[in-house]
């Protein structure tokens, strides 16, 4: 169905804003265009499959670390750069030169947000106090052991020779 008889067949029964009809046939037109590039030939939805299924291998793979988002996003690029060049499909909107250089830009982010985190960690570890455990004195098969830091002292005891 055309752009206009499809317009003309959602205002016969569309209640709302008109403005919202035109909203979503640019999206379902960017959709289109977009989907034949992940998906000429395959599954509409395979690029989801795809990268699911490379995910599923990291099960300790933290996805609020920032720059594991980038990675993903990154991969999302190299995904759609390795289905045009299997389908040997031309882009209609991205193609491979350009999904190269988006892996790019992200690999950078990545790199920024990961050595931002690191400086993040370094400077927490810094602020930590110190902590130095030294036997003070033994008591029957017990050693008791002092921990310090830079601002208060405790003791804590460990019995029959044992580790806490």
């Amino acid at each position: 169905m055309d752009r206009a008889r499809a317009r003309k067949y959602l205002e016969g029964s569309f209640h709302g804003a008109q403005e919202f009809i035109d909203l979503s046939m640019d999206e379902i037109e960017l959709h289109s265009k977009k989907n034949r590039d992940y998906a000429f030939g395959g599954d509409p939805l395979g690029n989801f499959t795809r990268r699911s299924t490379i995910l599923a291998l990291y099960p300790n793979l933290n996805l609020q670390d920032e720059a594991t988002v980038a990675l993903v996003d990154m991969m999302k690029q190299l995904d759609a750069a390795l289905w045009l060049k299997s389908s040997k499909h031309e882009a209609g909107v991205e193609g491979v030169v350009d999904r190269l250089r988006d892996i790019g830009v992200y690999a950078k982010i990545a790199i920024i947000l990961e050595q931002r985190s690191k400086t993040i960690e370094q400077k927490k570890a810094a602020k930590r106090p110190k902590r130095i455990k030294t036997p003070v004195k033994t008591e029957g098969n017990g050693i008791i052991m002092s921990e310090v830091d830079d601002d208060a002292e405790e003791e804590e005891t460990m019995g029959d020779g044992g580790e806490k």
